[in-house]
């Protein structure tokens, strides 16, 4: 058996810390899978009913039937689109603006704040040579 030397007898020395609970965050390869998954589910939502009026008129469903039902959602759902993909696109910068520490935002400041940003790492100042030529 051995034994570990410690300062107080009869007590064994640890290197042992008490762990801080702390959240775990997803790895970048979950966070990627998460973003392809609401891209797709975006996609379906929009195209999918347009692939459903398809489908009933490739069986022989009567089309004038599917107009009435399927046309109205179909032209007011597929060019949301594009306002799916842009909620899906800043949905981490307006969490990243929310839990900012320096400021206290509504969700509305938020999604002005990451919408009107340039980004991580974006000088405001010109670099050397990137000014007019003349």
């Amino acid at each position: 058996l051995l034994k570990c030397s410690s300062s107080k007898k009869g007590k064994p020395a640890t290197n042992f810390r008490p762990q801080q609970r702390k959240r775990k965050r997803p790895s970048n390869s979950r966070l990627v899978l998460y973003k392809g998954v609401a891209y797709s589910c975006s996609w379906l939502l929009s195209w999918g009913s347009v692939f459903i009026m398809y489908f009933l008129v490739m069986i022989g469903v009567d089309e004038d039937v599917l107009a009435g039902v399927l046309l109205y959602p179909i032209t007011f759902v597929l060019p949301l689109q594009g306002l799916f993909n842009l909620a899906i696109y800043m949905h981490p910068k307006i969490l990243a603006a929310k839990r900012s520490k320096r400021e206290n935002l509504s969700w509305w400041k938020a999604f002005e704040k990451a919408f009107w940003s340039k980004g991580v790492g974006k000088n405001k100042k010109k670099g050397v040579g990137s000014g007019p030529r003349v």
